[in-house]
């Protein structure tokens, strides 16, 4: 979500709507965005994609989860759920 955030910091002009379906990595972002941003021009929306999502956007930035669930078994990871990196979702 760290992009969003920074969107908002440099774009001051922009409106800005950050969805993710963890209600935690929504909380962290909250608190991110109240220590770097003078204001809140962000929208914090629970979805999982477009799910909870009715607006219509000029451009949509995008971290989707991006690892093969195989390959996370072979890493330590300390700070990223795996549900940031893969959601389970089938690989081609």
């Amino acid at each position: 979500m760290l992009y969003g955030i920074s969107l908002a910091k440099y774009g001051k002009d922009l409106g800005i709507t950050m969805t993710d379906v963890s209600e935690k990595a929504l909380e962290v972002a909250k608190q991110n965005a109240k220590n770097l941003l003078d204001k809140s021009q962000i929208e914090f929306i629970k979805s999982d994609m477009f799910e909870n999502i009715s607006e219509k956007y000029d451009i949509v930035v995008s971290n989707p989860p991006y690892i093969k669930e195989d390959v996370i078994k072979e890493y330590k990871l300390e700070y990223e759920p795996n549900l940031a990196l893969d959601r389970g979702r089938r690989w081609t």
